[in-house]
């Protein structure tokens, strides 16, 4: 639920709570939206992203459809918030070089874009705002990181737009604290880019279905947002089970490590 009170208490439930919880739920409901995609976002590249199958009925057009519920719409929604805010403070300590840049890049097609460049010690420096709750806050200051995806996001927009510097600027939403995560890039960190432009490239050039790399209970494929299309028509197991659309050409996952 969206909004928590009181219910047993008279005058919650002559206000209506549940009500009011109701209309804002299906407020915040996405529905299923025909899409096609025209190119690879740096966000979007970790869980389904990284499969090609995906990409295949990204690019093909395919119906979205999104499993978030309320609470994880309002918890992206402020994400986004919060790169607006996070800028608008770096423009008032007088660092702020550009906000909401947009980055494309041709081939593989790219796009999408960097929450802020700032000048700091002389240097442009790309600045990529995440929030999180406590509990993942602490083990990324714990162990210094980042997850692989975001990393990757990161190195993607320094690359396209030639920084050699960069850093993540994470905020914990329960406490406000902040965690910087300098990232520099070097001669591996390139090569790991390139790699998965590479992929992109074998990707967007493949015209034929490819097979399903995940199991349908997989985490890869439990937030796909094109779940539904992917395995439309497919029953039972690998001997007596029907499968319309299995696929005709095996690619690699992405790999991000």
């Amino acid at each position: 639920r969206l909004i928590r009170a009181n219910e047993h208490i008279k005058m919650n439930r002559a206000f209506g709570t549940q009500e009011l919880n109701d209309v804002l739920e299906a407020a915040l409901k996405r529905e299923p939206e025909f899409k096609t995609k025209k190119s690879f976002a740096p966000s979007g590249l970790g869980y389904s992203g990284s499969c090609p199958r995906y990409w295949h009925y990204a690019f093909k057009g395919a119906m979205f459809e999104s499993n978030a519920d309320a609470l994880a719409v309002q918890n992206m929604d402020q994400g986004s918030a919060a790169g607006e805010r996070i800028a608008k403070y770096f423009d008032k300590a007088g660092l702020l070089v550009t906000a909401e840049l947009p980055v494309r890049h041709d081939n593989p097609p790219i796009f999408g874009y960097i929450d802020a460049i700032i000048e700091w010690k002389g240097e442009e420096v790309v600045v990529e705002v995440k929030t999180c709750g406590s509990g993942n806050w602490n083990k990324r200051v714990l162990t210094n990181s980042v997850p692989e995806y975001q990393m990757a996001q990161l190195l993607m927009y320094m690359y396209i737009t030639d920084h050699e510097k960069g850093f993540f600027f994470t905020e914990n939403k329960d406490t406000n604290e902040v965690f910087v995560l300098p990232v520099k890039m070097n001669d591996e960190k390139r090569a790991m880019v390139e790699s998965w432009m590479e992929w992109m490239r074998t990707v967007k050039a493949n015209t034929e279905l490819p097979t399903r790399p995940f199991t349908k209970s997989s985490m890869q494929c439990k937030g796909c947002a094109v779940r539904a299309e992917c395995w439309e028509g497919k029953t039972g197991g690998s001997v007596n089970g029907t499968d319309p659309n299995p696929g005709t050409v095996t690619l690699e996952v992405l790999n991000l490590s």
